[in-house]
């Protein structure tokens, strides 16, 4: 899968450094950005895209999103506005719904353009009529609309967090480590007036194993009780 955040008419140049930002953490080798209002390589764009600099240096700008549809097997569009009818016929996806709808599409190498905007006014009717797909970030319906940088780095990581891998997961500690751990505990209560030792006992060792602790986390009871 082939991803391209395809910013339109971006009007903040703040805005046009997060996005490089956000585009940056989450591998994107490219931004296309559509009749930008404000300069893509400004000086707070640059200040606010941090290690995404490059990005803004290498981004292709083009004056309309009908230039470039035919780049893309699919348009995913996104939208701030959620209510059925409002849009056209269909119904605005969750961000997890398109992922499972393109994985349902079983295409390898599927180029997909993303596209965002506008910070203001979001994107026209005419823009979501040329997408694909239309998705929705939920949010709060007191505030619902999204800054676009925050909405592109959402749909980002839904999309992305397949490839990009789940973090290395702590295996949790060996038995062995367990029982040392329970030795350094018993006898850390030597010499200590406690009337049902053994009942304190059972519920230290209850208490470890409902809470499964990482390896660090054992290692770590295991030095206090030694002191």
């Amino acid at each position: 899968m082939i991803i391209r955040p395809i910013i339109v008419s971006p009007k903040y140049q703040i805005n046009i450094g997060y996005i490089a930002r956000i585009s940056k953490n989450f591998g994107m080798n490219e931004i296309i950005f559509i009749a930008p209002r404000a300069k893509v390589l400004g000086k707070k764009a640059i200040m606010y895209s941090k290690h995404g600099r490059e990005l803004l240096e290498s981004a292709r700008c083009f004056d309309s999103l009908k230039e470039i549809e035919g780049s893309f097997d699919l348009l995913i569009g996104s939208t701030g506005i959620a209510e059925r009818g409002r849009i056209d016929i269909r119904r605005p996806l969750s961000p997890t719904e398109v992922l499972e709808r393109i994985e349902r599409m079983g295409k390898k190498g599927l180029r997909i353009g993303l596209v965002i905007g506008r910070d203001d006014t979001g994107l026209s009717a005419d823009e979501l009529d040329l997408c694909d797909i239309v998705v929705n970030i939920r949010a709060d319906p007191e505030y619902p609309v999204l800054n676009i940088s925050h909405a592109l780095g959402i749909m980002l990581y839904e999309l992305t967090k397949k490839e990009l891998g789940k973090p290395e997961e702590d295996k949790g500690p060996d038995e062995k480590e367990l029982l040392k751990l329970f030795g350094v505990f018993e006898s850390s209560l030597d010499g200590k007036k406690i009337r049902n030792r053994k009942a304190v006992i059972a519920a230290f060792k209850r208490v470890v194993k409902f809470s499964k602790p990482s390896a660090k986390e054992v290692h770590a009871l295991i030095t206090a009780f030694k002191q």
